[in-house]
């Protein structure tokens, strides 16, 4: 392999690992409860999942990690 097919190679990998990363971020940062006065809290999930106090809805809203 010549260096500079090498060298866009690793350019490359580059790229793709930063977007995999900033992608994870984002997913994870969307995932909040909110609610409207006189309602329960609900995941801004779809489809919305809802329960009627903010720890129970930060229960089921955050990502499940492996």
């Amino acid at each position: 392999m010549s260096t500079a097919k090498f060298a866009f190679f690793c350019i490359v990998l580059v790229f793709f690992a930063t977007f995999h990363e900033c992608v994870n971020k984002v997913d994870a940062a969307a995932l909040k409860c909110s609610r409207l006065p006189n309602s329960n809290w609900c995941c801004n999930t779809t489809p919305r999942r809802c329960r009627g106090s903010k720890v129970e809805c930060d229960e089921i809203c955050k990502p499940k990690r492996l």
